[in-house]
């Protein structure tokens, strides 16, 4: 298999043609099993698995891959070491998509929380001892730091894969808490909220507080408490972020009494926006050409509510709306600009309905 993937015919082996492709990557990963063996072992399946479109579903060969960096059920004796070598190399190579297979492995080895696979183990006749896996929290621990470490890294980076390595660190936040590993967690965040403000984090962190506070000791409270505190947006743009243009559920308060009213906040901040004329116009462009779920509706009634003069901002709203890509606008703005200067100036909402009408 080696020589395959390093000869001239390699494109056909690790084509997804290949019809003895499953058998290999098969094998590949049994040979994964024997620490001996696990980084040549790693190569082939790393050959196979970077072929493979993001949508592939017909016998991936990615998550045999990436099932081999998990703490626990990677059916492999390789030591930590030994998987890490191995996420090294990816990260220093020169290919993108090498280097995302490594955030991926990474991904998988940050893992606190239950896990399945279909992989049995099962090779021939030979019955097989146990993979590796830690024998002391210590060991455990250091675990799951090298992968924190090495996405720390990344998600400081400019790299496109430095949105991804902040994904997966917020969300294993909870579960690192949980395990005690919160002055690791409080490492990687300082060092990634040193680069900007960011969203994500924030978010977990209020809703492992929500949750888990009440079980926790007074120092791992005072620490989580002093992080949120650095965490939390306080500029507009960064609450315009938060509230706005993301996603309007699961934010949660941390002091485990209430969920958090995404949409009362993005109201406020549209009647804020409205009163710094230098700001909103940009702002208002962003939400609307923001297609996903989000409060881009509430933020444009704050707008109307906060706007000294609704006539004078709608023509500029339409306009500026206007300009978005149409495959990528989004209305919310404008709807909810209507229903709060409806209440205001009902008659000037009936003005730009029949001119919209008008102009369809």
């Amino acid at each position: 298999m080696e020589r395959a993937v390093d000869g001239a015919k390699a494109h056909d082996f690790v084509s997804l043609t290949n019809p003895h492709r499953r058998a290999f990557a098969r094998l590949a990963r049994n040979l994964a099993y024997g620490h001996k063996h696990f980084k040549r072992a790693t190569r082939v399946l790393i050959a196979l698995a970077e072929h493979e479109p993001a949508d592939h579903r017909e016998d991936p060969v990615l998550p045999s891959f990436l099932e081999l960096f998990w703490i626990g059920l990677s059916r492999t004796q390789a030591v930590p070491e030994q998987r890490y070598q191995v996420i090294d190399q990816l990260l220093g190579h020169n290919d993108p998509n090498r280097r995302r297979l490594a955030v991926l492995a990474l991904e998988h080895a940050l893992e606190t929380g239950p896990r399945s696979s279909s992989f049995d183990g099962r090779f021939g006749s030979h019955p097989r001892a146990q993979e590796w896996s830690p024998k002391t929290v210590a060991e455990q621990q250091d675990y799951f730091r090298g992968a924190l470490r090495r996405l720390t890294q990344i998600a400081c980076g400019g790299e496109d894969l430095a949105e991804t390595a902040r994904t997966s660190i917020a969300r294993e936040i909870r579960g690192l808490i949980r395990i005690g590993q919160i002055d690791d967690v409080d490492a990687a965040m300082r060092a990634v909220r040193a680069k900007g403000y960011w969203p994500e984090g924030w978010r977990y962190l209020c809703q492992t507080m929500h949750f888990d506070s009440k079980t926790w000791s007074v120092d791992t409270k005072a620490k989580a408490s002093q992080m949120e505190q650095q965490l939390r947006p306080i500029s507009l743009q960064d609450r315009f972020a938060t509230f706005v243009t993301n996603d309007p559920w699961r934010f949660y308060e941390p002091d485990c009494e209430s969920k958090v009213n995404s949409a009362g906040h993005a109201e406020q901040i549209g009647e804020e926006v409205a009163k710094v004329a230098e700001v909103w116009p940009s702002l208002v462009s962003k939400a609307c050409a923001y297609r996903a779920p989000s409060n881009c509706g509430a933020f444009g009634r704050g707008l109307a509510k906060g706007a000294a003069h609704v006539d004078a901002m709608w023509p500029q709203l339409v306009s500026i709306f206007g300009k978005v890509d149409a495959e990528r606008r989004n209305s919310s703005v404008l709807s909810g600009f209507l229903s709060g200067a409806v209440a205001t100036d009902p008659d000037a909402v009936n003005v730009w309905l029949d001119a919209a009408l008008a102009n369809a």
